[in-house]
Order: C-alpha cells, then sequence, then structure tokens
C-alpha cells in the first residue's frame, strides 16, 4: 500500500491518528483509501519526509511547511493542499503563493482554476425548515458573546491572574469612559437603544449572574 502522511489543522487530532478516530468523515475518507490501496495516517505514524504522498489539511503556519515541502520537491516526491476551512478561518490555505508549492491543491472554491486544481463538495446533510412567517412579521435574532471583557483583557492567552484583576477593574469603573474593556455595559446600551428605536423589531433578554 502507498503511504500517505497527513498534517491535519487541528493539533489537538494530529497525533496518534486520533482526527480518524474522532470525526467521522476522515474515519470514512480513510477506509475509502484503504480499499483502493491508500494507507493514511498522521505525519507521527507515517514520515512526512518519505511518505510516498504529504497530504497536508489546511495551511496553519506557513514557517513550518514550507521547507518541508521544498525537501519534498527536490526529493522528487509530491505534496497535496486540501482546502476545508474558511478565508476567515484559514486565510494561509488560500494564499495562491503558497498554492504552488504543492503538486496539487483540493479546494471547493469553484473560482480557482488551473492545471493545479481539483475540486470537491463538502457533504451537508442538514436540512432547515423554516417556519411560515411572513417575512413582514420576522423578528431580528442576535447572538452576544459572553465573555465578560474584550480588547487586550479579554484575550484567552493572558494569564488567569491578570484577567482577573481586569474583571474586578471593570466591576468598579463602570463610567462609560473608564470602563471601555467591560461588556456587560455596552450590551446593557445595546438593549437599551433597541427598546428606544425599534421596540417592534428586536428583543434582547438573558440571564443576569448572582453576585
Amino acid at each position: 500500500m502507498k503511504a500517505i502522511s497527513i498534517i491535519p489543522p487541528w493539533p489537538r487530532l494530529h497525533g496518534c491518528n486520533r482526527v480518524f478516530d474522532e470525526i467521522a468523515g476522515f474515519a470514512e475518507w480513510r477506509e475509502l483509501a484503504a480499499d483502493r490501496g491508500f494507507d493514511l495516517q498522521t505525519s507521527d505514524l507515517i514520515d512526512h519526509e518519505t511518505a510516498a504522498v504529504l497530504w497536508v489539511v489546511d495551511i496553519r503556519n506557513p514557517g513550518q511547511i514550507l521547507p518541508l515541502l521544498h525537501r519534498r520537491r527536490l526529493a522528487g516526491r509530491p505534496s497535496v493542499l486540501q482546502v476545508l476551512e474558511s478565508p476567515l478561518w484559514r486565510p494561509h490555505s488560500w494564499s495562491r503563493l503558497l498554492h504552488m508549492q504543492f503538486d496539487a491543491v483540493l479546494t471547493y472554491d469553484l473560482q480557482s482554476t488551473g492545471a493545479r486544481y481539483r475540486h470537491y463538495r463538502i457533504p451537508v446533510t442538514l436540512q432547515v425548515h423554516p417556519p411560515e412567517v411572513p417575512f413582514d412579521e420576522r423578528r431580528t435574532a442576535v447572538m452576544l458573546n459572553t465573555n465578560h471583557l474584550v480588547g487586550f483583557w479579554g484575550r484567552n492567552g493572558r494569564p488567569k491572574g491578570l484577567r482577573f484583576v481586569a474583571s474586578l477593574l471593570g466591576d468598579l469603573l463602570r463610567a462609560p469612559r473608564l470602563a471601555r474593556e467591560d461588556l456587560y455595559s455596552w450590551r446593557r446600551r445595546l438593549a437599551r437603544a433597541a427598546e428606544r428605536m425599534a421596540p417592534e423589531l428586536l428583543d434582547v433578554g438573558g440571564a443576569r449572574r448572582a453576585r
């Protein structure tokens, strides 16, 4: 069987074939490939340097993948890119300059044409049956993020201690000009503006935590 080394875009599912064990679509792909004589495994189990084909699902870090692609090209071993996520989530996967480093690019973007590109369709089985509500009677649906803080303090990478201090500051400094990092005050303003400007258009509701 021809060995194909897979680099999935999710670090948590990269090692020990977890991407095939935890995602049904990838498991089916592996089974179909095996029936046709291809052995698909993650790159920690099949060396991506010597595999018959390197298959990259989206590009997380171009600085890490480009040297590997260069070495494989010098050795005459093909590499394939599969574009899976949207350009908003994986912008590197949509770079035409990076596409030139691969022997083939598998994409659902039908506007990408040329000898390098192959197209596929992402299967969507979800069927939505909206209620029969006249258009002029429909309401606006808005999702409000549940984060307490925004900006510098709200980033997940910040130490918990700093985020705790920022939360205390947000509770103490409720004046709009002083508590610009506090999302709760902005949500209250949105609710009041919606009630004042278009009471029949938007309902804003929710539960407040007990202090």
